[in-house]
């Protein structure tokens, strides 16, 4: 997860769903509301991606992805 992040193309979420076999929202979907509404992660074509900000600040939203694991 926190590694598609970093890339430009960002995490799709279905091919997460094939890959892992599990639904990214059951795993780390607080995670994921927190920075949407935070505007730190942008949701748009079906891909997650950092926003500029969330860029900025990249090593704390990763280490949050981690713990949750």
């Amino acid at each position: 997860m926190f590694m598609g992040l970093r890339k430009i193309n960002g995490v799709d979420i279905n091919e997460f769903q094939k890959r892992f076999n599990k639904n990214i929202y059951k795993v780390y979907g607080k995670i994921i509301d927190k920075y949407l509404k935070d505007k730190l992660l942008i949701l748009k074509d079906n891909k997650l991606y950092l926003s500029p900000r969330g860029i900025e600040v990249s090593n704390m939203i990763m280490s949050d992805f981690i713990l949750t694991v």
